[in-house]
């Protein structure tokens, strides 16, 4: 199983692209970095929990409604009397133009703390997922991604850190990067955007990028370049892989999120790089057609040779079976 800790968000976008001022309507979806990656997760068939706090309103219900469908686990997801669900809208315009409206002030993932950390869950899991928006929310819910991570090393599972930076959560790029080192340091996987690593490591070179993340304690990591792949590298090995096929570039929302997904089945599946840089490109590419938040392919919707690289090595099953 795969846990994963965030925020969760309701969110609004209009059918057509228009700006919201001349929105007819909007549509509603579920939204959230981690609750993405839950989803992405979750259609490729691999047990996932997502943990968080949820306001005790419709918006709480919707999201958790949404994630029961998909088959995300919500064992120790806890609902806040006091704070709403975050909210947001979203414009897609025809030229480009992606603009965020973001009401999560005071929501119930602001309220996140080490005491929503289920210790006991740990035993069941491989890995731990996390991105740096949690930890941008305040003090307690930082600490809550620091307990989590450190369990999480300590109990052996893989740990995936997701910087996701993003400049309105911070004062300044310098304040990120002091509270999120600790948190990059402590991971066995990084998944980097391109301005994540002009902020935490100053370069958007990726074999430079990587060797100073290597140095920092990183086991393997990966750097995102949208229409050009993603480049991977751990232990002697590296690669660098072009962009899946892509019909129409719509919305690229959620297209980071879905490759750490396809990224971390495909890890959990195959394990080699390529396998889980494939998977993850392809999941990505779709993401990008739809305006959606997770416009994202089941397994049984991947081409075969990528349902074929989510399936561990026969040796690895038998050492699963043996209880190893």
């Amino acid at each position: 199983m795969v846990l994963t800790l965030g925020e969760a968000l309701v969110v609004g976008i209009p059918p057509s692209p228009v700006g919201l001022d001349h929105a007819d309507s909007v549509r509603l979806s579920v939204g959230g970095s981690e609750v993405n990656f839950a989803i992405g997760l979750a259609r490729l068939n691999v047990d996932c929990m997502w943990i968080g706090r949820l306001g005790d309103d419709p918006f709480g219900r919707m999201v958790r409604d949404a994630l029961d469908r998909e088959g995300v686990r919500t064992d120790w997801v806890k609902s806040d009397v006091d704070r709403p669900t975050g909210v947001y809208f979203r414009e897609w315009l025809d030229d480009g133009v992606r603009r965020p409206y973001y009401y999560r002030q005071g929501s119930a993932a602001t309220g996140l703390s080490v005491s929503d950390w289920p210790d006991e869950a740990v035993g069941q899991a491989r890995w731990l997922h996390v991105s740096g928006i949690t930890p941008a929310l305040g003090a307690a819910p930082r600490k809550l991604v620091e307990r989590a991570v450190s369990r999480a090393r300590e109990a052996g599972l893989d740990v995936s850190v997701d910087p996701n930076f993003r400049a309105p959560l911070w004062s300044h790029s310098e304040e990120a990067r002091s509270v999120l080192e600790p948190i990059v340091r402590a991971s066995s996987v990084l998944l980097l955007a391109q301005e994540d690593c002009r902020v935490l490591f100053g370069s958007g070179d990726p074999e430079l990028v990587a060797r100073r993340a290597h140095e920092s304690g990183a086991e393997t990591v990966v750097v995102k370049l949208g229409a050009e792949g993603a480049y991977a590298s751990r232990g002697n090995e590296s690669l660098h892989l072009p962009a899946a096929a892509c019909e129409r570039a719509v919305d690229p929302v959620g297209a980071g999120d879905g490759f750490d997904a396809g990224f971390v089945a495909g890890m959990l599946g195959r394990g080699d790089l390529r396998s889980a840089l494939t998977i993850g490109n392809y999941v990505g590419a779709r993401a990008v057609e739809e305006p959606m938040e997770h416009a994202y392919p089941t397994a049984g919707e991947l081409p075969p040779e990528l349902q074929d690289m989510l399936t561990a090595p026969p040796s690895e099953l038998a050492a699963t079976r043996r209880g190893a």
